[in-house]
């Protein structure tokens, strides 16, 4: 299922992206924000498309779309998924079950993990920011 759901994300994030985002969320504005009739409702509207608060909002809009191209590939390209690859059924099995996995890749794999985690933490964090 998640898998699905992260195709799903992917693909909007990736038209988001697309699109000429116009505003970006109040903690990447260096200026005042315009007041909505919601007194809890800010907006910031990027007065130059490449300035760097925008700049700064599409690189996270980038991470985030990483991260669920990767959960949409079951995370395909982690380098414990590609060691794991290469070994045939009776390696493989020995490397897991005698925890023989080697110590770079072990921390490669934490590093990934880490950056999948903060893509996440990205999104629930700026879900409601993802409007133009």
């Amino acid at each position: 299922m998640y898998r699905k759901l992260a195709l799903e994300i992917s693909r909007g994030l990736r038209r988001f992206l697309d699109e000429k985002i116009q505003s970006v969320p109040e903690d990447f504005a260096g200026f005042p924000p315009e007041e909505n009739s919601d007194p809890g409702f800010k907006v910031h509207v990027c007065r130059e498309f490449y300035a760097p608060e925008m700049q700064a909002w599409r690189a996270t809009i980038e991470k985030m779309l990483w991260t669920f191209e990767e959960l949409a590939k079951e995370q395909a390209d982690s380098p414990a998924a590609k060691y794991y690859s290469q070994l045939d059924d009776d390696e493989l099995t020995e490397v897991i079950f005698n925890n023989l996995t080697p110590p770079e890749i072990l921390s490669a794999e934490t590093e990934y993990q880490r950056k999948i985690q903060e893509g996440l933490d990205l999104f629930a964090k700026y879900f409601r920011d993802l409007f133009n």
